[in-house]
């Protein structure tokens, strides 16, 4: 009986074990990048899958034989479920979702709801934390993912050098699976998702100067969960303003009157909003900006650096800066769309208003809200500068 019974729980050790067993790297179909389309009434699924013995030999400087770095994985199905789980039929290697980095949607997908790709990727335990999601502005994410395979450079070493210096640059936060779950039905805000495309570009020429990942400066605008419209780049660039994203960046003016071309680094950047209450209504919502540059460089000619010069500078950044946050506003009143949480701040300030209006909020209250925009600019150093040029001017 005991030889029975110490059998039976070596046969339990090692079945409950087999599972813990590593996979080996060549036993993977390593996915980086990978696309959801709507077509018809069909969920098309688009994966960029990893050779990881090709890939690595490309990143040592090797050559190897013609295989590729990377296979395209093109299957569909009534949900995401169905068409992945019947890839499984022609992709023999275990399919790792733990080195996705981007997940593009096409915008048809995108317009009928992200619902169906959130469930999808929340059941992954890898593909929680996913840092970049995307829409393919007007065009399917296949598309963009099959142009892919033209690359002879390694998949990772494109979105490295590409997308995410891209991404930075614009100072577009990171946008998780989890956060997105979170904002999905809050009535409390909406949120704003970049675009990608494919294009060509000066600063970055892949092997046969193929097109490569590009980033749209305009934010698609989120409903719950749904794409409803689009920031275009002046609209963005004021939401990038009131979300203090914009302080890492740098702002070129045309001072018409001065003949002059003026660059700015802006050095800081912070906003702030106010809500007044008044007979238990929301009275007037106010945005105020308080920005602080440097000058990187003048050019131009009949000129003259002097405070008026620099007052006219500050006075033109205001009115940049303003009409861009202003546009931003209007347009996402258009789409019935917080994005900016104002709804948070009227709940921390009003609790009882909110409770009373929540329901009515982005239907009805938020798209006629009365919204001021104050912007407030300063040019630093600008006393040391027309001290030194009057100095100058005097030793002559």
């Amino acid at each position: 009986m005991m030889r029975k019974l110490g059998i039976l729980i070596l046969i339990m050790s090692l079945v409950l074990t087999a599972c813990s067993f590593p996979i080996a790297i060549e036993d993977k179909s390593i996915i980086s990048l990978v696309g959801f389309d709507k077509k018809e009434d069909k969920i098309q699924v688009t994966a960029l899958i990893q050779n990881p013995k090709v890939v690595g030999r490309t990143q040592q400087g090797g050559k190897g034989p013609e295989e590729r770095p990377v296979a395209i994985l093109k299957t569909e199905g009534n949900t995401i479920d169905h068409a992945v789980h019947w890839s499984s039929n022609f992709v023999p290697r275990h399919i790792d979702w733990n080195h996705v980095q981007i997940v593009i949607v096409g915008e048809k997908l995108a317009r009928s709801g992200l619902q169906p790709v959130l469930d999808f990727l929340q059941r992954q335990p890898e593909a929680a934390s996913i840092p970049y999601l995307f829409v393919a502005k007007k065009r399917e994410a296949r598309d963009i993912i099959e142009k892919s395979l033209k690359f002879t450079d390694p998949p990772t070493m494109i979105l490295e050098e590409t997308v995410l210096p891209a991404v930075e640059h614009n100072n577009l936060r990171e946008l998780r699976v989890y956060e997105i779950l979170n904002e999905l039905n809050s009535y409390l805000s909406d949120l704003t998702i970049p675009g990608i495309f494919m294009g060509s570009t000066d600063n970055y020429q892949t092997a046969g100067g193929h097109e490569t990942y590009q980033i749209s400066n305009e934010l698609g605008v989120l409903r719950n969960g749904k794409l409803v419209g689009w920031l275009d780049k002046e609209a963005s660039a004021g939401f990038l303003w009131i979300e203090e994203d914009r302080w890492d960046h740098a702002v070129q003016l045309r001072l018409k009157d001065k003949k002059a071309y003026v660059n700015h680094d802006i050095t800081s950047n912070e906003s702030q909003k106010h809500i007044t209450f008044s007979n238990h209504k929301i009275e007037k919502v106010l945005i105020q900006l308080h920005i602080t540059s440097k000058i990187s460089e003048i050019s131009g000619n009949d000129f003259k650096l002097d405070h008026a010069f620099f007052n006219a500078m500050e006075k033109g950044m205001n009115n940049f800066v303003k009409e861009r946050v202003e546009k931003a506003v209007k347009l996402s009143q258009q789409y019935k769309t917080d994005i900016f949480g104002l709804g948070y701040e009227v709940r921390k300030m009003n609790q009882s208003y909110w409770e009373a209006n929540k329901n009515r909020w982005k239907q009805e209250i938020y798209p006629n809200l009365p919204v001021e925009v104050q912007v407030q600019s300063i040019i630093e150093n600008t006393g040391e500068i027309v001290e030194l040029l009057e100095t100058r001017q005097e030793t002559k």
